[in-house]
């Protein structure tokens, strides 16, 4: 089985990256290492393709209104102003 890594933290699991222990799919999703596990891995690669397609011009929209925020304020964004940033791209992706 093919397993869609995403990593959510080290904590624990530094040990398992740090010894190149082995595990399977399965046991790497139990204990919150992946988020997916997939028995055919085309059926995620289209999967995927299609989430990307789906959302490519909200993805780029918030992509350039974040580097635009940035390169107009020299401070870093805050949490706040990200949410604000996601919503108008949001908004503008619904015709809002």
């Amino acid at each position: 089985m093919l397993a869609y890594v995403a990593l959510r933290s080290l904590g624990s699991r530094q040990k398992i990256l740090s010894t190149g222990q082995r595990l399977s799919a399965d046991e790497a999703q139990k204990i919150g290492f992946v988020d997916e596990v997939y028995g055919d891995g085309l059926s995620l690669a289209q999967r995927m393709g299609q989430i990307v397609s789906d959302n490519a011009l909200l993805s780029i929209g918030v992509a350039k209104m974040v580097l635009n925020s940035l390169c107009a304020n020299a401070a870093p964004l805050t949490s706040d102003e990200m949410a604000a940033i996601l919503d108008q791209a949001v908004n503008r992706k619904n015709g809002a």
